[in-house]
């Protein structure tokens, strides 16, 4: 029978113990180091709002699930018969319900005809829009100093739509990445 060793007799040699660091741990010498990876500063007023509406799309046929191409398509058609009340500039569309916009859009329904053609016939839609929040951007300045611990997760979308908006109109989307045609 072998005698099980002691832990009170084992010597010190024994006993690994980690690195000491020259700094003490890192308390005599903080080095800053500024770190960017796929992301890019972004810089905004706090005190700007931006409206977010819901966007609703019919089609003739009820039945028929309409594509992303033609509710772009309807959009498009909407704001540029009616560029006063609709205008382009500083709105985002995120292709399927939302619109992000920091000056105020009608809101109601309107009607967008497609005339028919020798290979398709012609479509009409009902584009309805009603505006569902004010977003505040001081509410993400307060998130992003600290002075409060709400993740502020619509203005956080309202602003990726924002920012995604102008890359795919001129880029080629693939998944989340935006590619020079």
């Amino acid at each position: 029978m072998n005698p099980r060793p002691s832990v009170q007799g084992s010597s010190t040699i024994d006993r690994k113990e980690p690195l000491k660091r020259p700094d003490r741990g890192g308390v005599v010498v903080v080095r800053r180091v500024n770190l960017f990876v796929n992301h890019f500063r972004v810089n905004f007023n706090p005190d700007t709002v931006i409206r977010h509406y819901d966007v609703e799309i019919k089609g003739d046929n009820p039945t028929k699930k309409i594509s992303r191409f033609e509710l772009a398509m309807v959009r498009d058609k909407v704001f540029t018969d009616n560029p006063q009340e609709f205008p382009f500039a500083m709105t985002a569309y995120d292709g399927q319900k939302n619109i992000f916009r920091a000056a105020e859009l009608p809101t109601g329904s309107f009607n967008a005809e497609f005339p028919g053609t020798e290979e398709l016939r012609g479509r009409s839609y009902t584009f309805t829009m009603k505006q569902l929040n004010a977003l505040k951007l001081r509410d993400l300045k307060e998130y992003m100093t600290g002075s409060t611990s709400l993740n502020p997760r619509d203005v956080l979308q309202g602003m990726d739509v924002v920012i995604k908006e102008h890359p795919s109109k001129c880029m080629i989307s693939v998944g989340k990445s935006f590619f020079h045609s």
